[in-house]
């Protein structure tokens, strides 16, 4: 199996795809929300320094789950790839958003 990371200031997200069925059986999904999707950390770049050379470390490791910002994300390889300051929480698996 082949190592996959995001470079250097990039975070790599699996978008959680909610699908729900009624009681007949019928399969739906609920409306996304427009502006926030929920997902669980799959790898972390390394820290991109700031223009004074000082490091932001993030606060969110492989496995968490995040919302973050739809705005400016890239969609390759089943991913969503985005910059660090593109999670927006760290939150429990079970955590709806709306």
């Amino acid at each position: 199996m082949s190592k996959f990371y995001p470079i250097r200031g990039k975070v790599a997200v699996r978008r959680s795809v909610q699908s729900e069925s009624t009681s007949a059986g019928v399969i739906y999904t609920p409306k996304d929300n427009v502006h926030y999707a929920k997902g669980q950390v799959v790898s972390v770049g390394h820290p991109l320094p700031l223009p004074n050379g000082k490091m932001i470390v993030p606060e969110y490791y492989d496995g968490d789950w995040v919302i973050y910002k739809r705005e400016g994300v890239e969609h390759t390889m089943g991913f969503d790839i985005m910059n660090h300051d593109g999670i927006v929480a760290i939150i429990e698996e079970d955590t709806e958003i709306s």
